[in-house]
């Protein structure tokens, strides 16, 4: 309230923490923005910021440790098209019929470590946007799930699904 921010940023645990402290004092904030990255964020969790902070816009970061934070979208408006960086060159390894494929990332803006073609164990394809490429985010690949931002590979489950079968 001291400080009228416009803006707060974090991942959406973080975020959702603020804004369940918040609530619980029975306060609300005019925070117009929000950027979040680090995890998924979730259609409940979007209502809860905008309800609790007053928000008019998200935006959501997009990288992984190995390449850094290279993308980033407008949340509000078009949640899965992420504009990249210049000096970061997306590839779409075995594209399907509509064009989706792995992701594989050379971030060349790292001057000191560059990276070359780190695939990212995501799914997506490129695409034009008022005359710019951008990347539209499809799912992780299909060896992996997420529940709530924690992803659990098939195959660290066959044990389980063995035994279970028989």
């Amino acid at each position: 309230e001291e400080f009228s921010p416009n803006f707060v940023m974090g991942t959406p645990s973080k975020l959702m923490l603020f804004a369940d402290y918040l609530k619980l004092k029975n306060k609300t904030l005019s925070i117009e923005n929000v950027l979040f990255g680090g995890e998924f964020l979730l259609k409940s969790q979007q209502q809860i910021l905008k309800n609790i902070f007053n928000t008019k816009r998200i935006y959501s970061l997009y990288g992984a440790a190995e390449v850094g934070t290279w993308a980033w979208s407008n949340y509000t408006e078009d949640p899965d098209k992420f504009h990249f960086l210049d000096n970061v060159i997306i590839e779409i390894l075995n594209p399907n019929d509509q064009g989706y494929g792995h992701i594989v990332v050379t971030n060349l803006l790292r001057k000191r470590f560059p990276l070359f073609r780190y695939k990212m164990g995501d799914i997506g394809k490129l695409s034009i946007k008022n005359g710019k490429e951008v990347l539209i985010l499809a799912s992780r690949e299909s060896n992996s799930f997420d529940i709530h931002s924690n992803t659990i590979y098939l195959k660290d489950l066959d044990d389980l699904f063995k035994n279970i079968l028989q």
